[in-house]
């Protein structure tokens, strides 16, 4: 197995893990969550910072080595995944805050009429 190969092995692994978290974000409560979206955005940057030294190493050896096409198929699911996490980084937020809001309100109500 060349370096390449290994580059190629190492950031769809770190894909694979990127989803996992990703796909699990649903499933957390709001707190959970939100560490979870933490995690999530550093494993984007350290799969980036793999992504581009793959890239320098391809451009270094030859463009057309048939590894352009690996680089070009990473790229596509990385952004994917990246577009799935804003996704889930905004879904339920609308539920979140709506149901903030009342439970603000009930507090508000409760506390008044004790007065």
């Amino acid at each position: 197995m060349t370096e390449l190969d290994d580059f190629d092995s190492q950031i769809n692994s770190e894909l694979d893990k990127f989803e996992r978290e990703i796909n699990g974000l649903s499933k957390k409560e709001y707190q959970q969550k939100q560490t979870a979206i933490k995690k999530c955005d550093q494993m984007k940057k350290a799969i980036l910072t793999l992504i581009e030294s793959y890239e320098l190493e391809i451009n270094n050896i030859d463009k057309n080595s048939g590894y352009a096409d690996s680089l070009k198929a990473i790229n596509n699911r990385y952004n994917k995944l990246k577009k799935d996490l804003e996704y889930k980084k905004t879904e339920g937020t609308g539920q979140d805050s709506l149901f903030d809001n009342r439970s603000q309100q009930n507090r508000q109500d409760m506390t008044s009429r004790e007065n």
